[in-house]
């Protein structure tokens, strides 16, 4: 299962583990979790304000400030939400503050 926290008052969102729904190269939910993963990394890298992202192949973290990065962390954790009710077996997102 893939698990997600994002805590909107501090900025951050965490995303761990895998989703398990299809074999390797295969799995839709993962590629789905993986390309909004890669559009937050993106948008806090072209961000001016600080940043901070660690990559840890299972799990990744992801921090920025302002106004325009929490608007990105806003439509993310919708979209990763919206996953969560597709498929409640493969991703978990608990949302903080």
């Amino acid at each position: 299962m893939i698990k997600v926290s994002a805590d909107m008052y501090n900025g951050y969102i965490t995303i761990a583990g895998h989703a398990g729904q299809g074999p390797k190269g295969q799995d839709i939910v993962c590629a789905a979790v993986s390309a909004i993963a890669d559009s937050l990394q993106c948008a806090a890298e072209r961000s001016p304000a600080p940043h901070e992202i660690q990559d840890g192949g299972d799990i990744m973290l992801i921090q920025g400030t302002g106004d325009k990065w929490l608007e990105a962390l806003i439509c993310a954790v919708h979209a990763l939400t919206r996953i969560q009710k597709a498929y409640p077996l493969n991703v978990e997102v608990v949302v903080h503050g």
